[in-house]
């Protein structure tokens, strides 16, 4: 294969991984919404006190699904970086698997559902689901 054909393929392959870290991206902010949205719904409309196990049960599952998304992105940001540096020099297989590809370099899911920014985020909702508890006990 020459140059050019290799260049052409190399430019259509990061395109490719561009688009799909910007899907992941918008997925990810449409998770964080979703989760607003559902949680106070909750508990603006709930009967009863089983309201607050549903916000709860919400809430996890939507944290669990955004480090899942969260974890995506980053697997493919590495793929990324190493498309960019290293695709020319060697044209390496892309029948290997994402995940057991970039093992090394990446976090796990439980250090990704509990980074800075996913404990920050979460975390203010659950203390809004807290207070919320807290204020319908003692009013």
């Amino acid at each position: 294969m020459n140059k050019e054909i290799s260049r052409e393929y190399l430019f259509k392959e990061v395109e490719i991984v561009q688009n799909i870290i910007l899907r992941l991206e918008n997925m990810t902010l449409i998770v964080r919404m979703c989760s607003v949205t559902l949680i106070t719904v909750a508990l603006l409309f709930g009967l009863g006190y089983h309201h607050y196990f549903i916000a709860f049960a919400l809430l996890f599952v939507f944290w669990v699904y955004d480090a899942h998304l969260s974890r995506l992105d980053k697997l493919y940001r590495t793929h990324y970086e190493c498309l960019v540096n290293n695709r020319l020099h060697s044209m390496c297989s892309l029948n290997v698997k994402l995940e057991e590809k970039y093992r090394s370099e990446l976090p796990n899911r439980f250090q990704v559902m509990f980074s800075k920014i996913l404990v920050a985020f979460y975390g203010f909702l659950l203390i809004i689901i807290v207070c919320s508890i807290l204020v319908d006990i003692f009013y």
